[in-house]
């Protein structure tokens, strides 16, 4: 009879440990890109993580920019406003040459958020950064 308990707890114990394993989903690893698409200016923004500290955010404008200064032009991204000329973004207008920019982060933590990018602090246009 004792036997018969011990293979019937061991069968039982086997099954729920089966259901549990067979029922949790797989972890999977994080996202290594994101993209942001800005329909107004006919650009795409994409952000690439190139080490566990550092993004790539590289981008083009198409149209949308009527004036060649780089000084009032704004990107808003992951909370910091940077300028164009900061960021060494070359205006041709009606639109941008192709960009490129690192920037300490990680790609899981801007999903989500907003690409905005202003003209004298007028919101030209903004994206929502999702993955890729």
């Amino acid at each position: 009879m004792l036997k018969i308990r011990i293979i019937a707890t061991f069968i039982t114990l086997f099954a729920f440990i089966f259901t549990y394993l067979h029922a949790t989903p797989v972890r999977r690893a994080g996202s290594k890109s994101a993209v942001a698409v800005l329909k107004k200016l006919n650009g795409t923004v994409k952000i690439e993580q190139l080490d566990k500290s550092d993004i790539s955010v590289s981008g083009v404008f198409n149209k949308g920019f009527d004036d060649k200064n780089p000084d009032i032009y704004f990107i808003d991204f992951d909370g910091s406003i940077l300028v164009f000329s900061d960021l060494n973004i070359t205006i041709v207008p009606p639109g941008t040459d192709p960009w490129n920019v690192t920037y300490p982060g990680d790609v899981n933590d801007v999903l989500d958020t907003l690409f905005t990018v202003t003209k004298h602090n007028k919101v030209i246009d903004q994206a929502t950064v999702v993955k890729a």
